[in-house]
């Protein structure tokens, strides 16, 4: 499925207001910024620092009456060990460390909350007038703050809907074994998780001998892009024709150790030379 090919917009957006929603002021978050900036366009920054505590504990406790003790376990243990999947030596968004996100966040305005949901940052939002959200690594949103922009909100979910939806679909799609189906969705944001009209899908393939860090870091970099091309699309005066998803696939929790641990082993498979060179 492509952008490519679709109607010319009659008004189009030469200058669109956007905001940028993330949590933790993560790096696919000032990917975009970066690319508004240099496409001309009016951007601004609604960043969470983190969910709130008493959020975090609700998510937790839900898991629990959902997943079991036994999956809540696994979880934590992945978070223990989280630097260690995927490996830190592979960055998706290596031009932007911590002094260029810094030099971003100078150059726009950025609303700092501990709740995205709080009253003064639905006033923010309100305050920008916004053609466009784009979410960029943020917890669920809820309708009265997806509806505010002119246009909808738009997000990157790394997964094939509505095959894969919810939380680490990379792993779990990889821990299937199911590599036809490692990729990602451009959608609009509506009242079911990942389930919007889809703008733009691709798959990623896997390439041999790559890691398993590698192959983490080029499909959240692929995501970032083609959502940057989604807007590239707007900002030129395209419609966007979005495709309506079917009411199937699954939700995915996030991924507990042993399945993180599976995705691994299944794509150290899955990357092994068909033909290993002869010594």
């Amino acid at each position: 499925m492509s952008v490519r090919g679709v109607n010319v917009h009659p008004e189009g957006l030469s200058t669109g207001r956007f905001v940028v929603v993330t949590t933790g002021n993560l790096p696919e978050a000032w990917f975009l910024v970066k690319h508004l900036l240099e496409r001309g366009q009016v951007t601004t920054v609604l960043n969470a620092h983190r969910r709130p505590l008493q959020n975090q504990w609700t998510v937790l406790r839900r898991l629990w009456r959902q997943h079991g003790p036994r999956y809540v376990a696994g979880l934590l243990a992945a978070k223990a060990l989280q630097s260690r999947y995927p490996s830190g030596e592979h960055i998706p968004f290596p031009e932007l460390d911590a002094d260029a996100i810094e030099r971003l966040r100078s150059a726009v305005t950025v609303h700092d909350t501990d709740d995205l949901h709080h009253r003064r940052s639905l006033a923010f939002l309100r305050a920008q007038e916004p053609d466009y959200i784009l979410v960029a690594g943020a917890p669920v949103l809820q309708r009265e703050l997806y509806t505010i922009p002119r246009f909808g909100a738009l997000n990157r979910h790394l997964g094939i809907s509505p095959l894969y939806r919810g939380s680490d679909c990379p792993v779990w799609t990889l821990a299937a074994g199911d590599f036809d189906h490692f990729g990602y969705t451009i959608h609009r944001v509506s009242s079911r998780i990942d389930g919007g009209e889809v703008l733009l899908q691709r798959r990623v393939q896997l390439v041999p001998g790559e890691t398993f860090g590698h192959s983490m870091a080029r499909i959240n970099r692929a995501g970032s892009e083609g959502l940057a091309e989604v807007v590239d699309a707007i900002i030129d005066g395209h419609v966007l024709p979005g495709i309506e998803q079917e009411k199937s696939g699954e939700h995915y929790p996030p991924a507990p150790l042993g399945v993180i641990r599976r995705a691994v082993a299944r794509h150290r498979e899955a990357v092994k030379p068909s033909h290993p060179a002869k010594t």
